[in-house]
């Protein structure tokens, strides 16, 4: 059971299969957890049983960002160059003319 909900009924027998009658709901709940941490969908339960019978995997590799990652200002800027070839930064460094810059 996550959020108070419990899987859909259509898929309690490949959960038994998977956990076994004893399961460990710890190591359950903790797959479950870090599933959801990482921003994988909720509903998608065949991910969370993967990972309690393979182990949560390391991070990187595929897996998602940890969302503790902030950019910084070197990255940020490196991308407004790469993508947009500085007109972004250009646009950003106008003071609008609401704001008495005239747009410029």
């Amino acid at each position: 059971m996550a959020n108070g909900k419990y899987p859909p009924a259509a898929i309690w027998d490949r959960l038994l299969a998977v956990l076994g009658e004893e399961p460990d709901v710890g190591k359950l709940g903790k797959c479950r957890e870090e599933w959801v941490a990482r921003g994988y969908n909720p509903q998608n339960w065949a991910g969370v049983l993967e990972w309690y019978v393979k182990g949560v995997p390391e991070r990187g590799n595929g897996s998602r960002a940890s969302p503790n990652l902030a950019p910084t200002p070197e990255t940020t800027e490196g991308r407004k160059e790469k993508y947009l070839g500085g007109r972004l930064a250009g646009i950003m460094n106008r003071t609008p003319e609401w704001a008495g810059g005239g747009g410029k």
